[in-house]
């Protein structure tokens, strides 16, 4: 048992750590794609915003089925499904077949994310949850803080298909080490497919993805527009219907009577609320350093590396404390250390001091570290292991939903507080001081969320 449950972090963490690398490889690829395929940038997200709405839409019905038909089968086949994607979106000869072959990667994603963490804390014993969470999320950020350095340096040698084909080798290595090695772990024995919730599971798809594209074509639509409103009304009747059909269910996809369970719910709402409010920052220091401050992008990205290696190294030790004092205290003190950081990033303003930036980055890193492995530890522990499919997708898409709301959220406050500063500073020469105002407000808000 203690060599097996090795073998299964270690084959976890190298589908974990291919999964986490394409949320991140293929941004940097987006400008080279408009090129390639004479297409607008707007028309170019959607490489991105499909493969995030697919994925994070299908994440508890799949987490669920891994729950009745065995988890080992749904990863194993997410990451062939995944590798496979791969695999086409690199012989892709138009924009149109280019999202659609993303697509069939979202579905292998979505089976892949929403069954590893409950493979792995299957394995290890609850003691030892923390921990071996903690070196799951460390991996995670290295592939996220790992990927653009990647596919920005095989763009400059060969060419866009290179950021898919090039990780090919590594995804089908991770299919064959699962299919090989991890033990087949049944769910709800007794429970075969026709048990699953169809219905539910396709209304929780489409509620979620059109809250995703509300959030995300909000700003463009304007929040008051007949589009952006009839997306809201959508949201909240699809939305609606799901919690209609979840009720009456024999085996729903998420079991809402989870959310009675204290923990669970606190832990899940805060899961949310952390990943909305590091968005302010991620997606909002580029403009700071660059426009604002005027750093070189060398720079730029020399400091916003600072936060996911930070991330790397604290994860796995903040796992190890929870399983020894609990994971309220990490968790607590994590988010507080999260909100002080944001809110002196934004009071450095136009000249920050390398040791002032370091500090309040390093306050971050360690807030969020002392914060992610814990708070998934909680998740995983707090339901039976029956459902343990369930807590793992919530997990997944928990942090996508919020850094998607929290995107939005940053882009709309930061340009709305843009605006102020430009009428209050003089005309002409405002336009650097009112981008570190901004930036000031916009991450104040952002403590506020975390403290919440």
């Amino acid at each position: 048992m203690a060599t097996y449950k090795w073998k299964n972090m270690a084959i976890i963490c190298l589908g974990s750590f291919v999964g986490a690398m394409d949320l991140t490889i293929v941004n940097i690829a987006l400008p080279r794609l408009s090129q390639a395929f004479r297409s607008e940038p707007t028309s170019v997200l959607w490489v991105q915003v499909a493969y995030l709405l697919v994925s994070t839409g299908l994440m508890f019905a799949l987490g669920g089925l891994g729950d009745l038909v065995g988890r080992k089968r749904v990863y194993v086949l997410g990451l062939g499904v995944f590798s496979l994607g791969l695999g086409l979106c690199a012989l892709a000869p138009n924009l149109g077949l280019l999202i659609v072959f993303r697509l069939v990667q979202a579905v292998g994603q979505a089976m892949e994310v929403s069954t590893s963490t409950a493979i792995l804390t299957a394995a290890f014993p609850s003691q030892e949850r923390g921990k071996a969470v903690g070196i799951l999320s460390s991996v995670v950020a290295a592939g996220l803080g790992i990927g653009p350095a990647i596919g920005g340096s095989l763009l400059d040698v060969l060419d866009w298909p290179a950021v898919f084909y090039m990780r090919l080798p590594l995804a089908v290595a991770a299919t064959g080490l699962a299919w090989g090695l991890l033990r087949e772990e049944p769910g709800a024995v007794g429970r075969g497919p026709r048990a699953f919730d169809l219905p539910g599971a396709i209304a929780l798809f489409l509620g979620l993805g059109s809250l995703l594209v509300w959030v995300n074509q909000g700003p463009r639509l304007g929040w008051t527009s007949l589009p952006s409103l009839a997306l809201a009304a959508f949201t909240l009747l699809a939305l609606g219907v799901f919690g209609a059909v979840e009720r009456r269910a024999v085996r729903p996809v998420l079991e809402l009577g989870l959310f009675r369970h204290r923990l669970f719910a606190f832990a899940s709402v805060s899961l949310i609320l952390y990943f909305a409010a590091l968005p302010f920052f991620s997606f909002l220091a580029p403009f700071y350093f660059i426009q604002g401050v005027g750093f070189s992008s060398s720079q730029a990205g020399l400091w916003l590396a600072m936060f996911p290696i930070s991330r790397v190294l604290l994860a796995a030790p903040s796992g190890w404390l929870s399983d020894r004092i609990g994971s309220r205290l990490p968790c607590s003190l994590g988010m507080v250390l999260v909100a002080i950081g944001l809110f002196f990033l934004g009071r450095l303003g136009p000249a920050p001091s390398p040791l002032g930036l370091a500090l309040a980055m390093g306050t971050m890193a360690l807030g969020s570290a002392a914060f992610g492995s814990p708070n998934t530890s909680a998740i995983m522990g707090s339901v039976p292991p029956d459902r343990l499919g369930t807590a793992s997708a919530l997990v997944a898409t928990g942090r996508q939903v919020g850094q998607a709301l929290g995107m939005a959220a940053a882009g709309s406050v930061f340009a709305y507080r843009q605006g102020v500063w430009l009428d209050r500073l003089p005309s002409g020469g405002g336009e650097a001081p009112a981008m570190v105002y901004s930036f000031a407000d916009s991450l104040s808000l952002a403590a506020v969320v975390a403290l919440v």
